[in-house]
């Protein structure tokens, strides 16, 4: 009984060993670090790929959230008109999985892009909602209905009233273009907005030639600088200049994976060797046994012959 008390131990070290890394070296979930580029470089990137006025561009999405990358926008039932402006990416999903189940259509991030358009992502470019609450994703998505309201209707203002189907969108966007761009018509004594059939604003009227900056004035690089037309738009690569500086987000990532692994490593190193251990003590129990056996059935035949 003693030797299979001491045999029954190893059994259950081996059993709990592969959980001890769990408990010994438990680190919190960390929240894996997200680098992209400001939805400013974006916003240029894909007015670029438009060639449109990054201006205009800019013009839109301050007509229809203000920049806020997390608004949702909905109409009831009696046709009133809501919005909602989340602190957080996480409550922005939330109210969106919500208002899906019950609002007919709802407008989307920082373009706001009407839930008409989810399944047509989905099938052509497995964008799905949540998708939407990243600014860059939602502009180029933007950028796609903007592409196709310029081909229908061609380089002209009733393209951008076909972003939102109404010809007076315009006087909106113009009035945020000209805050924007006051040297582009707008302080010349032409306050009122332009008429549908008006062209649309020259690209880089004044930035022809130099460096594209974002609101802040920071350079912006790209792998690949498209201007001109571009029917099938990918997604920017984006050069972002903070990437070639130190970065503490990934040095923590660092520090907590490094010693996840070391423990996981000295965790297996110690299963291999108890295994071994275990393995050689099976076959010593296992061979006293067979002695044990043998010793008990010699000892039976001689006690029967005695007794003979």
């Amino acid at each position: 009984m003693r030797r299979q008390a001491y045999a029954a131990i190893p059994l259950m070290l081996l059993i709990m060993l592969p959980w001890a890394p769990r408990f010994v070296c438990a680190q919190p979930p960390l929240e894996a670090p997200v680098l992209t580029a400001s939805w400013q470089q974006c916003l240029v990137h894909y007015a670029q790929s438009l060639a449109i006025n990054p201006d205009l561009f800019h013009a839109i999405v301050q007509t229809e959230s203000a920049g806020h990358p997390w608004t949702l926008g909905w109409t009831d039932q009696p046709g009133r008109r809501h919005s909602y402006i989340a602190r957080r990416q996480e409550d922005a999903a939330g109210m969106l999985h919500r208002l899906l189940k019950t609002a007919s259509n709802v407008d989307i991030g920082i373009a706001q892009i009407s839930s008409q358009h989810l399944g047509w992502l989905a099938n052509h470019y497995q964008i799905q909602s949540h998708d939407l609450l990243e600014p860059c994703v939602n502009l180029y998505v933007s950028s796609l209905i903007l592409h196709a309201t310029i081909q229908k209707h061609g380089r002209t203002w009733r393209a951008v009233a076909g972003y939102n189907g109404s010809t007076a969108y315009i006087p909106a966007v113009w009035k945020h273009f000209c805050q924007r761009a006051p040297d582009s018509g707008c302080s010349s004594g032409r306050s009122a907005p332009p008429l549908p059939s008006t062209p649309l604003p020259r690209p880089y009227e004044s930035q022809i030639g130099a460096t594209p900056r974002d609101t802040s004035g920071r350079p912006i690089m790209w792998n690949s600088r498209p201007f001109g037309r571009q029917l099938a738009f990918q997604r920017p690569q984006l050069e972002n200049p903070a990437t070639d500086t130190f970065d503490p987000m990934n040095l923590r990532a660092l520090l907590v994976v490094t010693p996840a692994l070391l423990c996981g490593g000295i965790g297996l190193l110690l299963i291999l060797a108890l295994g071994g251990r275990l393995v050689l003590l099976a076959v010593y129990i296992l061979r006293e046994g067979l002695h044990s056996l043998r010793r008990q059935r010699a000892t039976h035949r001689h006690l029967t012959a005695w007794r003979q």
